[in-house]
């Protein structure tokens, strides 16, 4: 029903806002929002041109069946699904630039039942891959079980476990990415017209519940008066249920939504652009694609940290441990959209501003020390 018809009346500004949010997801691709039933097998060869988009998955049959791998090989495993633009479509470009630049056979695994996570690991390993490389924290727990189990196989894992268990043949990497959703808030709290804004995560993990806290906090900093609500998608994956928990927080009076939640955050701001909010974002696409609504987005370089990971393991030098990259080094930071300073509405413009100034600040009190965000990783009340 269009806002504008006579019946429309009947239905509240929630559920207008639902049924145009369900029609962006309506027109999702497959990957966008059903889970996988089965492992999705690309691989991309060193003489193989270069991919624009990574490519999308590709259903096997119910047991994948994929040939060994040659000698220099190396896999990912990815338990979320390519086709958001976001972080998932990061790492598998990754993939096929170690691919072209350190002339490797590569193959990324998609795998989203994590009843199967640690036989997919597994099953790479045993294949000959020289390393194993495993995605987001969901995955700390079969990549210490799968690494302890074949110790002849060098592992990655990017976007680990901070506290990940100390073996000799893996090496993790973990973001401090709530330090860039801490910006996040310092900003969000200053712009926001309403005084209120929101939070929507795509796990129910310690990283996201770290992130929700550390928005919430930086949004009240300086004003203990803005409301703050920040949720996270109950069953990973649910594109739609995070889409209703933006669409409850844009009811109750919020203007800017902090999008992290994956296959859920077209749809978030495309509402978020029906309702004339704002967003920030966890992908620059939705920065260029949406100009007049995503303020900001949080960056974080996975693809790099794999790259710069992946040099070392594959030669004979290697030391594996678990390295921490955030705000400092450069791997996790929040990047105000240009193109919203351009075209976006201009009382917000005015606003964003001198909120930049605040966000600088307090990056460099980050980077020297003298401002120590808390990582808060308790579910957000």
């Amino acid at each position: 029903m269009h806002p504008t018809d006579p019946t429309a009346s009947r239905c509240s500004r929630r559920d207008v806002l639902r049924l145009g949010a369900r029609a962006v997801l309506g027109m999702g691709a497959a990957t966008t929002l059903a889970p996988l039933a089965a492992a999705g097998v690309r691989a991309q060869s060193p003489a193989a041109p270069a991919s624009p988009q990574p490519a999308a998955p590709t259903p096997a049959a119910a047991s994948p069946s994929v040939a060994p791998a040659p000698n220099g090989s190396i896999a990912l495993l990815l338990p979320r699904a390519t086709g958001d633009q976001g972080a998932a479509d990061d790492l598998a470009a990754a993939m096929d630039r170690a691919a072209r630049e350190l002339g490797v056979r590569a193959t990324v695994v998609q795998a989203t039942d994590p009843a199967t996570w640690e036989r997919q690991l597994g099953r790479l390993a045993t294949q000959g891959n020289r390393v194993v490389i495993a995605a987001f924290p969901e995955l700390s727990d079969a990549v210490a079980a799968t690494a302890a189990a074949n110790p002849g196989t060098r592992f990655l894992h990017i976007d680990g476990d901070p506290d990940a268990a100390s073996l000799p043949n893996l090496e993790t990497v973990a973001f401090d990415s709530w330090l860039g959703w801490y910006l996040a808030g310092i900003l969000a709290g200053e712009v926001s017209i309403t005084r209120q804004v929101g939070y929507v995560g795509a796990l129910p993990d310690d990283a996201h519940h770290a992130a929700a806290n550390a928005f919430a906090a930086a949004a009240i900093s300086r004003d203990p008066d803005v409301l703050t609500d920040a949720a996270t998608v109950p069953t990973p994956g649910d594109a739609a249920a995070g889409v209703d928990l933006a669409i409850a927080q844009l009811g109750l009076g919020a203007d800017i939504i902090a999008a992290d939640s994956g296959p859920s955050d077209s749809a978030i701001v495309a509402t978020a652009a029906q309702a004339a909010t704002f967003v920030i974002t966890g992908s620059e696409a939705f920065a260029a694609a949406m100009p007049e609504t995503v303020i900001a987005t949080v960056a974080v370089l996975r693809g790099q940290a794999l790259l710069e990971a992946l040099r070392p393991a594959l030669g004979t030098g290697w030391t594996p441990g678990t390295r921490r990259a955030g705000v400092a080094d450069g791997f996790v930071e929040l990047i105000v959209n240009q193109a919203f300073l351009d075209v976006g509405p201009t009382e917000m413009r005015s606003r964003v501003a001198p909120a930049t100034d605040l966000v600088n600040s307090a990056r460099a009190a980050i980077v020297a020390g003298r401002l120590v965000p808390a990582r808060d990783a308790r579910p957000p009340a």
